[in-house]
């Protein structure tokens, strides 16, 4: 398994500005494909992590949307969401996935490891 952290980040710090963000959302649709080639290439699992902005849409309701949306969507095959409430309660929710609907799941990481309930 191959992890990547933050992969977005580097973009972002590196093509600053609505003006270079064509060229950053290139820049990063090419690096999730060399991903997805190494996946198929050696048969392993890529996990990448990302950053989410909260963005006010045109009715002030705010909205979290992934940085490099676009580029991140269409090289997944599974989106999922990890959020946290009060410290100890932690969320997963699938966002994208080809199988499986829309499902929120709550886990607990304690002293033994992983729990649901």
């Amino acid at each position: 398994m191959l992890v990547v952290d933050s992969a977005v980040t580097h973009y972002r710090s590196e093509y600053i500005g609505r003006a270079m963000l064509p060229m950053r959302q290139q820049k990063l649709f090419r690096f999730m494909r060399l991903l997805l080639k190494l996946a198929h290439v050696h048969d392993m699992a890529v996990v990448v992590t990302n950053q989410i902005n909260t963005t006010p849409n045109s009715r002030a309701i705010y909205s979290d949307r992934p940085i490099g949306e676009n580029a991140m969507n269409h090289a997944v095959t599974y989106g999922i969401r990890l959020s946290t409430s009060n410290g100890f309660i932690r969320h997963a929710m699938i966002l994208i996935s080809p199988y499986h609907p829309q499902k929120d799941a709550i886990f607990y990481i304690r002293k033994k490891g992983v729990e649901d309930d």
